[in-house]
């Protein structure tokens, strides 16, 4: 027996053994250098990124020299005077369905503001008692229509069998 270890062969103390520092081979292994060639690539996206974004003093001066080339074109087409700009509508903040221009005007041409229907400016002094007791506005002209009954032309709403 060749491979076995004879009695008098001494083996080192476990304490020096535990000192020692142990034997690399290389600085690392295979996955921490694939990871610290990784993050290297990732500093390196993170600077191009932040060199490709631009500043905020550097957007704000390009949208000032497009305005400038903008109104100078709508100077040209005469669309815009800046000794006279015009002033935004006022109703510009409030939503679109509420806005005057958009409201159905319908058969009353837009004079109908009143509630549920009810009547233009001039009915509603017509029918003002105190008022017409002071004599400030003026009574119809016509005859009253109280007492006139409505004539009936023609046919009834349903059809006759």
């Amino acid at each position: 027996d060749d491979t076995a270890l004879s009695p008098s062969t001494s083996m080192p103390d476990g304490n020096v053994l535990e000192s020692k520092s142990l034997p690399r081979t290389s600085t690392g292994s295979a996955r921490s250098m694939l990871n610290k060639k990784m993050v290297r690539e990732g500093e390196n996206m993170q600077d191009d990124d932040k060199a490709s974004t631009p500043s905020q003093e550097k957007i704000m001066r390009r949208r000032a020299r497009k305005r400038e080339a903008y109104l100078k074109k709508l100077e040209g087409k005469g669309l815009y005077n800046p000794d006279r700009p015009t002033k935004p509508n006022p109703e510009r903040w409030i939503p679109k369905h509420e806005r005057s221009r958009s409201r159905n005007k319908g058969r009353t041409g837009g004079n109908n503001r009143s509630a549920q229907g009810g009547g233009s400016q001039l009915d509603a002094q017509r029918l003002d008692a105190a008022a017409r007791r002071a004599g400030t506005v003026p009574t119809s002209s016509g005859p009253s229509t109280a007492n006139v009954k409505v004539s009936s032309s023609g046919r009834k709403a349903g059809r006759r069998r």
